[in-house]
């Protein structure tokens, strides 16, 4: 069984590596590893952010229940981008 990667970030330090996405994605797939992103927003450690979400929370109870409106969401997908455009050309005189 292969040893997993035991390096530890200080024996890094002051190395100088310039890569690309690219080559990180691939070197990933080639060692069958996969990048985990956050579970949640880095913004929620700002404290400006911190407090708007304190003071949204305090205000809730004075919504008005019967004026709330629910969209459930658990159907779509965040890939909805396109990945190829279609351009007319300009008529031209």
């Amino acid at each position: 069984m292969p040893r997993k990667n035991s390096a530890k970030p200080e024996e890094f330090s002051g190395v100088r590596l310039h890569t690309t996405d690219i080559s990180v994605d691939r070197f990933l797939k080639r060692h069958a590893m996969s990048f985990k992103k956050t579970l949640h927003a880095a913004e929620q450690e700002r404290s400006d952010v911190a407090e708007a979400r304190q003071h949204w929370k305090a205000g809730q109870p004075q919504l008005d229940a019967k004026r709330l409106v629910f969209v459930d969401e658990t159907g779509t997908s965040t890939k909805m981008v396109r990945t190829a455009m279609a351009a007319v050309a300009a008529a031209s005189g």
